[in-house]
């Protein structure tokens, strides 16, 4: 099957969300549009389960002891479950593309989807940090001493913690956003291209 499914994995404020939009409003050549799934789904329900906010270090904490108790491929062995079970549902084939993967053994697991393909969004984080500041969303870091220390805890020694900068090395392709959107969304648009080639090719 010509079936795509993508991850996009990358710092927060690199852009990972806006490369997510962009997919879902194109379809495909062969037929087919994007739905977009988020390993944080999977720690958003057990905190509304919890009755806890989902600030940043909710998200963090809770996403490590999910790992912790679970195994560190929880998040996405969970998402690979629901993605599968919801084609078995869909009358026609639906495209993925999963955001928020911070841990190797996520992108170990997904590998199990076909022909997963792992993109990285690569941006400084200068610009990340002004970024985050005009998007103002709950939970976001205001000072960039915050900010960056944040990005400490997200690449993580522990196995079972966010370990981001692991992560960003097995990106297949890597896209950098310094510019403008329009910018990205052509990035975007040439890497669909070249991704639909290459799996009609196979």
């Amino acid at each position: 099957s010509n079936l795509m499914f993508l991850g996009v994995t990358g710092a927060n404020g690199s852009g990972k969300g806006t490369v997510c939009d962009f997919l879902k409003q194109l379809s495909l050549e062969s037929g087919g549009s994007f739905v977009c799934t988020s390993l944080s789904d999977i720690i958003r329900q057990d905190l509304t389960s919890r009755g806890l906010p989902h600030t940043r270090d909710n998200l963090l904490l809770t996403g490590t002891s999910l790992r912790e108790e679970h195994g560190a491929n929880y998040l996405a062995s969970q998402t690979v479950v629901n993605i599968l079970k919801a084609q078995e549902g869909s009358e026609t084939p639906v495209n993925y593309v999963v955001d928020s993967i911070r841990n190797p053994e996520e992108v170990r697991e997904l590998r199990k989807l076909p022909s997963f393909y792992l993109i990285g969004v690569s941006c400084p984080s200068e610009v990340r940090f002004e970024r985050l500041k005009s998007r103002n969303r709950e939970g976001d870091a205001l000072t960039l001493e915050a900010f960056l220390d944040v990005e400490k805890r997200e690449s993580s020694s522990n196995p079972k913690a966010q370990q981001l900068d692991k992560t960003f090395l097995l990106a297949d392709e890597v896209i950098t956003n310094t510019g403008t959107s329009e910018e990205l969304k052509a990035k975007v648009i040439a890497f669909l291209k070249k991704r639909e080639a290459a799996l009609a090719t196979t």
